[in-house]
């Protein structure tokens, strides 16, 4: 998708991350468990969209601004991840 962009654009001016793990009725858990009974996988699913994800993206982009000599990139964060919560262990480090 990024190449596609930077062909039809000649160049990427900019990239938001956004990146944010669903939350659904299968994932629900992740939010309500005490931290002591998150597991690994609760943690990877999070980590591999939250903060894989946003790495990818700035990799993929990185070098065409670096070439063109300019850009810019804005990582988004949540809330917990400012502050802090009591719940959403693996959301709050992900994004943290």
């Amino acid at each position: 998708m990024v190449k596609k962009v930077i062909r039809w654009s000649g160049g990427i001016e900019g990239l938001v991350n956004v990146a944010g793990f669903p939350i659904s009725s299968k994932t629900r858990a992740y939010w309500e468990v005490p931290f002591e009974k998150v597991n690994s996988l609760m943690f990877r699913q999070v980590f591999e969209v939250d903060t894989l994800g946003t790495i990818d993206t700035i990799q993929l982009v990185l070098p065409t601004m670096k070439r063109q000599r300019r850009g810019k990139i804005v990582n988004l964060v949540s809330t917990p991840a400012v502050n802090g919560h009591d719940k959403g262990y693996p959301f709050t480090a992900a994004k943290g």
